[in-house]
């Protein structure tokens, strides 16, 4: 049969046999003259490429070379070219994008047709399409790949083995250091020879009883290595089936040295008194029917029992009725699984109930299965995880009671705000200045309450400045026993460490536990406060490493009794009629916000004392700078508050201090207002932002817009909750200056002298 090839505009026409037309690959034929031109291709072109001869490269000199993937390219072309120059046949695979835009496998088998002279001529050459062998290669080799990972990766010492004739036909690397031998040297073994000579035919046995009875053989043996030193191992073998073939997969573990702790202990008479009795916590063995054979010292210290009571008693004897149904199931899991581990109470003779983490461990003495278990005291642990508890619990009240303080401090602004304008700008008689003051300070009082809520509240955030703490501990705790007839020692030394505190908060902690000092106390007796600089040189289950400034605060009062030491920093819990019992639990949060702790030590008529860690700094303090009186000043002020009373009093007070001001109710109309300042040429000198606008664009996201337009823009954010961190690192934000609500009319002043003035 004759076929006609055409290609380039010119026919060509080969005469072939009938299979041409029928063979499964791509016949060509490349002409070696005129670079390398191709003269023509079969019909198999398009089924394995997409492409037909015209929709390829339009020169047609590459064909091929259009689709061949760039990496492969340059490979393909040299593979050619080396044999044209040694007039070899070829056989090369490479990949083409196929026209559907997917990746095919192709092998392109040729050779080179040369004249009579022995002049190269021509390429005649088949291309295959390979791809899905290709493929099914791949993922036969990165199975085999995946396989021989787990293998060699095993923890256990592998040996896999014909089931017929036992020879051992691969080994892992734990093999190769079990025996001590190369895998050269393994593989090729009979499986027996493994063994200790006089050992091979008991492990046959075992190996086919476990199979007979239909699972997988699991027994102590032995090994022999190649210097003849015999090993323990726990054997774990079963048959398995690759492919067509029967194999023995066989897992080898040392047990050296769980050989040698059974060896110990069937020599009871070698169970060293001293060692046992030095274990930290408890220790036992008991055997499968629930007897005591062996505890330590501390055992009977711990439980108050005798060491003749404790042989006639069971496991549960020592645990509360409620636990008595884990600890048994705990007990039957080790006999069954070998290791186990249980959190129960630890019921001692007097009733007494500790927390304890035991762990068993079941080992076998003269063929007979006992446990060996070690019971760990866990009490401060448990105490770190009532920590955590009582934290959420502070955290669920806080939702509540930040939302209640925003609003409170708004109302306390306009209240403060209006007292203080009275008494600054007006003259007023001293009958109505004694009680513009008194009233001044019932709303600072309220202005406390507020900042107690808020210490609840995730906005209860401390905004903390570098302070020395010496005068304000001496501050607060005269200030909370400014009342009472109690003396007062204070014992705080001049090198005290500086500390990043929020002044206000740290003084309310203190404030409360001395009142809760002097409630506890008869109408006699001293409150000791003390300080001094610790340091911490690693981790403690409180505490991380570092210098730390405690506070200690000392009374001779009733006490707390025991049952009540985990209770008392909780919210609500009281011992007093008519008292909230809020104090302790807020000295807690305060003092956990700052990233300190609080403890207390306290016997029941004996007095209690309380610490309170704080983290020193090590920033240098800040020139301490006091503004006495308002300080006036000039420019225009952009005050943004959705609170009409707010704007109304603080508009005055900034008119009074010699400012111009203006308003807005959110900060959208605020970033407007701004923008059309600045385009006037009469651009504010100060923003004042409430961080929170309710039905409206707050401070947080005006602010960002208010930097794009002036990037030099001085912004003041003003809240009575700080949000998201902002105020207590409000820099970070963009924000110039704080100004906390509910502020006076010098706190107000400071602030904007402060920012216009930086």
């Amino acid at each position: 049969m004759v076929k006609t090839f055409t290609g380039r505009g010119q026919e060509k026409d080969f005469e072939y046999k009938a299979f041409a037309e029928n063979l499964p690959g791509i016949i060509y034929r490349t002409l070696l003259r005129e670079g390398g031109r191709m003269l023509f291709f079969n019909e198999m072109l398009k089924p394995v490429t997409g492409f037909s001869e015209e929709e390829l490269d339009s020169d047609y000199q590459h064909s091929i070379s259009a689709i061949i993937l760039p990496e492969d390219l340059a490979y393909v072309k040299s593979s050619k070219k080396k044999a044209v120059e040694d007039h070899l046949l070829f056989e090369i695979d490479y990949r083409v994008r196929h026209k559907s835009g997917g990746i095919r496998y192709l092998r392109d088998r040729g050779r080179l047709v040369s004249n009579d002279n022995g002049e190269p001529l021509y390429i005649d050459g088949v291309i295959f399409d390979v791809t899905d062998y290709m493929l099914a290669e791949r993922r036969i080799e990165e199975s085999e790949r995946k396989y021989r990972h787990l293998f060699e990766n095993l923890n256990d010492a592998a040996f896999l083995a014909d089931a017929d004739t036992g020879v051992i036909i691969e080994t892992n690397k734990k093999g190769e250091l079990l025996l001590r031998m190369e895998r050269g040297e393994i593989i090729g073994m009979r499986q027996r020879g493994l063994h200790p000579e006089g050992k091979a035919d008991e492990y046959s046995r075992r190996f086919a009883a476990h199979i007979a009875m239909g699972h997988p053989a699991d027994y102590d043996g032995e090994v022999e290595r190649s210097d003849k030193t015999i090993v323990p191992v726990h054997i774990s073998a079963a048959p398995v089936e690759i492919g067509d073939k029967r194999l023995i997969l066989g897992l080898f573990r040392d047990i050296t040295e769980r050989k040698m702790a059974e060896k110990n202990l069937l020599q009871e008479k070698n169970f060293s008194d001293g060692v046992i009795n030095s274990l930290p916590g408890i220790f036992y063995l008991i055997t499968e029917d629930l007897k005591f054979v062996r505890w330590n010292r501390n055992f009977e210290d711990i439980s108050g029992y005798e060491g003749r009571e404790i042989s006639r008693m069971e496991p549960a004897d020592f645990f509360p009725k409620d636990a008595i149904p884990l600890v048994d199931s705990k007990i039957k899991e080790v006999f069954r699984k070998g290791v186990s581990t249980v959190e129960a109470d630890f019921l001692s003779k007097d009733g007494r109930r500790v927390p304890y983490f035991f762990t068993g461990i079941r080992i076998v003495l003269d063929g007979i299965p006992h446990l060996v278990g070690i019971g760990l005291d866990i009490s401060e642990r448990k105490k770190m995880e009532e920590e955590v508890l009582k934290s959420q619990k502070l955290e669920s009240l806080g939702v509540l009671a930040g939302g209640i303080a925003h609003e409170f401090n708004n109302y306390l602004t306009a209240i403060i705000g209006n007292i203080s304008y009275i008494k600054s700008f007006l003259n007023i008689g001293e009958d109505i200045e004694k009680r513009l003051t008194d009233a001044e300070k019932a709303s600072t009082m309220a202005k406390s309450l507020a900042s107690q809520l808020l210490t609840f509240s995730s906005g209860g955030t401390p905004i903390k400045k570098t302070a020395h703490i010496s005068s304000l501990i001496r501050e607060a705790a005269c200030f909370a026993l400014r009342n009472s007839e109690r003396r007062r020692e204070f014992s705080i030394p001049d090198d005290l460490y500086a500390a990043d505190i929020d002044e206000g908060q740290i003084k309310q902690a203190i404030n409360n536990i001395v009142s809760n000092a002097d409630q506890f106390m008869g109408k006699e007796g001293i409150v000791r406060i003390s300080a001094k600089n610790i340091t911490f040189h690693g981790e403690t289950s409180a505490l991380h490493k570092g210098n730390y400034v405690r506070i200690s605060i000392a009374d001779e009062g009733i006490g707390i009794p025991e049952e009540n030491l985990n209770k008392i920093f909780d919210p609500y819990f009281t011992t007093r009629p008519k008292a909230n019992g809020l104090g302790l639990s807020i000295a807690y949060s305060i003092t956990k916000a700052h990233g300190g702790y609080i403890n207390v030590e306290s016997k029941a008529g004996a007095g209690s004392t309380f610490h309170l860690y704080l983290p020193a700094s090590g920033a240098k303090l800040p020139k301490l700078i006091c503004y006495d009186v308002p300080i006036s000043g000039k420019g225009r002020i952009l005050l943004m508050d959705d609170d009409e009373a707010i704007r109304d009093i603080s508009g005055h007070v900034l008119k009074r201090l010699g400012y111009e001001v203006s308003f807005a109710k959110d900060g959208a109309d605020a970033i407007k207002q701004y923008q059309n300042a600045k385009d006037s040429g009469e651009a504010f000198s100060a923003v004042i932002m409430d961080l929170t606008i309710h039905r409206g664009m707050g401070g947080k996201d005006a602010v960002k817009i208010l930097l794009e337009i002036d990037p030099a823009a001085k912004v003041i954010v003003s809240s009575g909750y700080s949000n998201d961190l902002i105020m207590s690192d409000y820099k970070k934000y963009g924000f110039r200056g704080i100004l906390t609500k509910p502020y006076k009319i010098s706190e107000l002043s400071e602030a904007v002298h402060k920012v216009l003035n930086e």
